[in-house]
């Protein structure tokens, strides 16, 4: 294994080594950003919203550990505004366990990992593992271009029999991607495929130019339209076929499971593909929604051992690239019957670039928004907003599988993933299910069986969720639009994850649907049902914060200021005798925790300005938290504050007027500060970033307590115009080594342009 100790390494260098580590542990590619003030981030992977990965690269040389955790503190700061689904950081320090300990603790649990605490130890491990990282030291971004599928032609001699006629009009429309290619293999392979994924995600088209291509073959097409003996009667072995049936099991399977094995259609469909698999001519192409087939790979036993899961082609909207989005978009728009006033509101202030950048782009709207029967209803100067909101919230797309094609099991399943949060671990997320599908099953008498958390599972994934690295996430964020909607409109299912909840962030959960727009329903049924989802609640509270791992302390659940702010949300709610109770309760355990320094006087003043604004007249009955809450927290700032506690106490005086009086100490404490720990804190700034903050916050409280501080500015402005010129110089090498990749990413957004300024030219469509 390398023995590196990385000091001879400039910062460029680390964060090169580290991103090439990084990418090559985790299979990914990592954004880069300018060296120099980066607000947290070094590196980012973000494919969608819900999931971004942020990298912070610390190379540190001859500072100590609690340097280090210094500055880390700040970046957990800058961290709640990035909001990642996960962190890593790249320290040149050697680490022990419990020092990865601390450096976890100031982070949520479920964004930092302790295998995302990359230290000098682990990177020449995986220098070890990675051997052509050591030897090339860098490598440029990594794209893969797919190649596209050679242009399907015309089969004219074939449209008067098999609807020929209408694949060829949508031919034009169809922008081939890497499912293209995947799909044809698994036909030439296997002599049948199962399209199977979202709804709306191009399974059709995709299917038709499949069955297009084999036309330019010689194929003779078969469309299905009834069930599957109707295939077997036009079965010919001694002729080249190509049999295509859509939504294959739609119409047979839904809400007809019993019709669908007593009649045998199970072991048809089974025969018939064999029959194919067989053939040397014939080809079988098959769709379906991929949770329809999940369900009835659970039902049949037949279709289950049929072994026809490895020929099943999944498409996705993720799969698709930028550039083939804006050809898609391009293509319906060109070839639509839109008017013109309609088209240029799609290109005024380049709205079709909001459209393809959308994290919820789906084939499906694109096709609704550019059908003018569609949306004739609908003004011109209102189609801009129509379309963005299309676009928020695509949900009814899913709606209809969710009320009628999955169980009452599989429904709870998608309720307790919703509950905990993207990226939950799939061990929590069972446990989760199991008592709210009990807790429901109760409630609405449905039956339950031993094997509910298999079948649920099975039900979803792939369809609603995907399973990766042990954890559940939504396959498409209008998922998590659906689930929002359901919750809002159908408040019982807020109701029943409360009462089966085993972590209090389930409660915050809900709670943030109820205090979202459109809550106010969801809100009002909490208060109605106050009484009943007390036990509940008392229940939560006592839930543990953290738990011990072996050596490790980790984060369990919701912290403790999270859950005080949460009961006076309820408490606004509806402030019960029972629920202040509560409230009391927890507040006691917030200020033990603002006494044994466990708890920061920022994350105390998130707690006392939501008592501050506490609206209920019972506020009576827990006044005196406000006066001890105050003198707990003054006297922290009092004896050893940070310089971020001192901000925080000056931002809340700036806005409300209770701690005025007890400024003068305050300012004493910060002129002790000033005096005693600037320095220090300015040896551990590692970059101009870190300078920079360090010189707002000083000029902050210069200002506000008429301090000259002149001094301790003018010193972090030299460090940080010292740093700045040595990251610009590494980064003008920087910026030369990348300009090719550069001048490609630039080109894409140049040629999507160009591409959409030939509508406005009004182009003939006939």
């Amino acid at each position: 294994m390398p023995d590196y100790d990385f000091h001879t390494l400039s910062p460029y260098d680390f964060e090169l080594i580290s991103r090439d580590i990084i990418q090559a542990r985790d299979i990914i590619v990592l954004e880069s950003f300018r060296t120099g003030r980066d607000g947290g981030i070094d590196f980012r992977y973000c494919p969608s919203e819900d999931q971004k990965i942020i990298v912070q690269c610390k190379h540190y040389r001859g500072t100590s550990v609690s340097g280090l955790i210094r500055s880390l503190k700040k970046e957990a700061q800058k961290l709640i505004k990035l909001s990642p689904s996960r962190y890593i950081i790249v320290t040149s320090l050697p680490l022990t366990p419990a020092n990865k300990a601390s450096i976890q603790k100031l982070f949520a649990s479920n964004v930092l990992k302790a295998e995302d605490i990359i230290t000098a130890e682990d990177l020449n491990n995986l220098l070890g593992m990675f051997p052509q990282i050591e030897t090339s030291h860098h490598k440029l971004w990594l794209a893969s271009i797919p190649v596209m599928q050679k242009v399907l032609h015309n089969a004219e001699h074939t449209r008067a029999e098999f609807e020929m006629e209408e694949i060829s009009k949508r031919l034009k429309l169809y922008v081939q991607s890497n499912a293209y290619s995947k799909a044809l293999t698994v036909l030439d392979n296997e002599k049948f495929v199962i399209i199977s994924g979202q709804p709306g995600v191009g399974k059709t088209m995709l299917a038709e130019m499949l069955v297009y291509a084999h036309v330019e073959r010689e194929y003779r097409p078969i469309i299905i339209n009834g069930s599957i003996k109707e295939a077997r009667k036009l079965y010919s072995a001694e002729e080249k076929q190509i049999f295509y049936y859509d939504d294959f099991l739609g119409a047979t399977f839904l809400g007809e499971q019993n019709s669908f094995l007593g009649k045998n259609y199970d072991r048809d469909l089974l025969k018939f593909i064999e029959m194919v698999r067989r053939s040397k001519n014939a080809r079988l192409i098959l769709t379906t929604r991929e949770h329809i087939l999940r369900q009835a790979l659970h039902v049949s036993e037949r279709l289950s051992m049929g072994n026809i899961l490895g020929s099943k082609c999944i498409i996705e909207v993720s799969s698709y690239k930028r550039q083939q989005k804006a050809h898609m978009l391009y293509n319906h728009i060109y070839f639509s019957n839109l008017p013109e006033e309609y088209i240029e509101v799609i290109l005024t202030n380049n709205l079709y670039l909001s459209i393809i950048d959308h994290p919820k782009f789906n084939p499906r709207i694109i096709e609704w928004l550019s059908s003018y029967q569609r949306i004739r209803d609908i003004p011109p100067d209102g189609f801009g907003a129509f379309i963005i909101g299309l676009l928020t919230d695509p949900a009814q797309i899913w709606l209809h599988a969710y009320d009628y094609q999955i169980s009452d099991s599989a429904r709870s399943m998608l309720l307790a993933i919703h509950s905990l949060g993207p990226f939950a671990s799939i061990e929590v997320v069972f446990e989760a299910f199991d008592r709210l599908n009990r807790y429901r099953s109760k409630k609405y008498n449905y039956p339950t069986k031993p094997t509910d958390q298999r079948l649920a599972a099975g039900e979803i994934c792939d369809s609603f969720v995907t399973s990766a690295k042990g954890t559940f996430a939504y396959i498409n964020p209008s998922v998590a639009d659906l689930m929002n909607r359901i919750i809002r409109e159908a408040p019982d299912n807020g109701l029943d994850i409360i009462c089966s909840a085993e972590k209090f962030s389930q409660l915050l959960k809900v709670l943030s649907i109820a205090e979202a727009v459109g809550g106010e329903q969801l809100k009002a049924h909490i208060a109605k049902n106050i009484i009943a989802l007390t036990p509940a609640l008392r229940y939560l509270i006592e839930r543990p914060v953290f738990e011990k791992r072996g050596n490790k302390i980790i984060s369990r659940d919701a912290g403790l200021e999270a859950r005080s702010i949460g009961l006076l949300k309820i408490a606004d709610y509806c402030a019960t005798a029972e629920v202040l109770s509560l409230v009391a309760m927890i507040l006691e355990k917030v200020l033990e925790g603002l006494q044994d320094g466990s708890l920061s006087v920022r994350d105390g003043l998130e707690v006392y300005r939501k008592l501050l604004a506490f609206k209920s007249n019972e506020m009576i009955s827990i006044k005196g938290f406000i006066t001890r809450f105050k003198a707990t927290m003054l006297k922290t700032l009092q004896e050893n504050p940070t310089i971020d506690e001192l901000v925080a106490a000056i931002q809340h005086t700036e806005d409300e007027d209770d701690w005025k009086n007890d400024m003068l100490a305050l300012r004493r404490r910060s002129e002790s500060y000033v005096k005693y720990n600037f320095s220090d804190e300015l040896d551990v700034c590692t970059d101009a970033s870190e300078c920079s903050d360090l010189h707002i916050s000083l000029e902050h409280i210069a200002t506000f307590f008429d301090l000259d501080l002149n001094h301790q500015l003018e010193r972090t402005r030299e460090k940080e115009e010292e740093m700045q010129q040595k990251m610009e110089a590494l980064t003008e090498e920087f910026d030369g080594f990348h300009s090719s990749q550069n001048s490609i990413a630039q080109d894409i957004p140049d040629e999507v342009t160009s591409m959409f300024e030939t509508l406005s030219f009004t182009p003939d469509k006939t």
